[in-house]
């Protein structure tokens, strides 16, 4: 099994790095608990509900054009 590792990486993304450090910080927030992260974000959920958008169930025409899509 390789090890990927930055140290043993020939090309280091800037851009990849900054979206690890965010998620180590996201992950540092909530104690590295997956659940106080949901908890959280079910929370500004509710906080913001025009934000939120629904996924449409199957056969429901609501909101489509007429060309099918």
């Amino acid at each position: 099994m390789m090890n990927h590792t930055k140290e043993h990486s020939l090309y280091v993304d800037p851009l990849v790095d900054e979206v690890r450090n965010v998620r180590k910080a996201i992950s540092e927030t909530f104690d590295h608990d997956v659940d106080k992260l949901c908890d959280y974000l079910q929370h500004i959920e509710q906080q913001h509900q025009e934000r939120v958008v629904m996924e449409q169930m199957e056969g429901d025409q609501q909101g489509r054009s007429e060309g099918g899509i």
